[in-house]
């Protein structure tokens, strides 16, 4: 809530994260008589994103998505976007860069050792993406991060 008010680093992503949430705590309070297009496509979108939660770290394709739900590409392309309003690739990407908030905030893997962990092929596109999505670079969320969590710890110290 204060990363939301402060527009702190984030804060769009937190949102998101925040409203998938609500979503699920909502889901099982819809009415059961769905007519069957809107269960089949709730049951299809809910599909493709398990899909992507569970591979996010792998370097997936187009096809490989599709199959998987078993749409053509195009269709695949033109559901999600009607679903979510993104791309498909856009709301990985998102998700990617959501993963890797944690790592930069907890560990101490390198920068490039958190791409390839989230399933980004090299730092740089990584740290690209990153600075579009979030508006600074990994390296200067994780040195804010590191620098506010000293400050805590430094503040309840002198309490």
């Amino acid at each position: 809530a204060d990363s939301f008010a402060n527009k702190q680093a984030g804060y769009e992503l937190e949102l998101v994260g925040n409203m998938f949430l609500i979503w699920k705590k909502l889901f099982p309070l819809l009415p059961i008589n769905f007519d069957s297009n809107q269960t089949t496509s709730t049951t299809r979108l809910k599909e493709i994103l398990m899909f992507l939660h569970k591979n996010y770290s792998y370097q997936l394709t187009l096809d490989e998505i599709a199959a998987n739900i078993n749409l053509s590409r195009s269709e695949c392309c033109r559901y999600f976007k009607g679903q979510t309003g993104q791309t498909v690739f856009e709301y990985l990407i998102q998700y990617r860069i959501n993963k890797s908030l944690d790592l930069l905030s907890h560990t101490n893997m390198s920068i490039a050792q958190i791409a390839v962990e989230v399933g980004f092929a090299n730092q740089s596109y990584y740290t690209n993406r990153f600075r579009k999505i979030m508006g600074l670079t990994p390296k200067e969320f994780r040195r804010e991060r590191t620098t506010k969590r000293e400050y805590a710890s430094n503040s309840r110290e002198t309490k």
